[in-house]
């Protein structure tokens, strides 16, 4: 990735034509800063995120895509998540499912912290940096953060792993800047010590 970072230009669901085959050109930033999206659920079975981080040009470069592990329209993905997100090229093959994977060898779509189980979210659980309800993802020149806040839980096994609580409503933030140094194809490993068991059994980084 050159120096300048990723601008994110709205949400499109659905729109996911235009990828032709090409080299991704170095993302930039919109004024040199950070696009901020804030997205509220109050029914957090059909939370749905789609945006595009287009390229100078304007080409689209990378598509972020989130939804419950209800959502069964992606042939191609599996997700299992309470709120799980994705992270894919526009325009090229790529051998990994999704780009916030930090396992080089990902054989499984639930590999990456893109994915939020309600346990992970909870009290001490979901203050805990990186696999909380806070998120930062380091790759191809951009730094992307996730934030799920104003969570309300209720009383029901309709979840991701059929605990006693799921998700009923929640909002979900995404920033992202230039980071010209995270120069890896996929998410850098986090250097924090993963959670305790106490904090469900998600995905840790390698």
């Amino acid at each position: 990735m050159g120096e300048n970072g990723p601008r994110v230009v709205g949400s499109s669901v659905g729109d996911i034509r235009g990828s032709h085959v090409r080299r991704p050109s170095p993302l930039e930033l919109a004024g040199r800063r950070a696009r901020y999206e804030v997205f509220h659920f109050p029914d957090a079975r059909t939370a749905e995120v789609v945006l595009w981080l287009h390229g100078a040009d304007g080409t689209k470069l990378y598509r972020l895509e989130c939804h419950p592990w209800l959502y069964e329209k992606d042939r191609d993905f599996n997700y299992s998540g309470d709120f799980e997100c994705r992270l894919t090229s526009a325009s090229s093959m790529e051998r990994y499912s999704t780009l916030l994977t930090d396992n080089p060898t990902q054989s499984r779509d639930w590999e990456s912290r893109g994915r939020f189980l309600v346990p992970e979210l909870m009290g001490e659980c979901g203050g805990y940096p990186e696999y909380g309800r806070v998120r930062t993802f380091r790759l191809r020149g951009m730094q992307l953060r996730f934030e799920i806040k104003d969570i309300k839980l209720r009383s029901s096994t309709d979840n991701a792993t059929q605990g006693p609580l799921a998700l009923e409503s929640f909002s979900f933030s995404v920033a992202v800047r230039s980071d010209p140094n995270a120069r890896s194809p996929i998410a850098e490993p986090v250097k924090v010590t993963a959670p305790p068991p106490a904090c469900g059994g998600g995905y840790r980084s390698r």
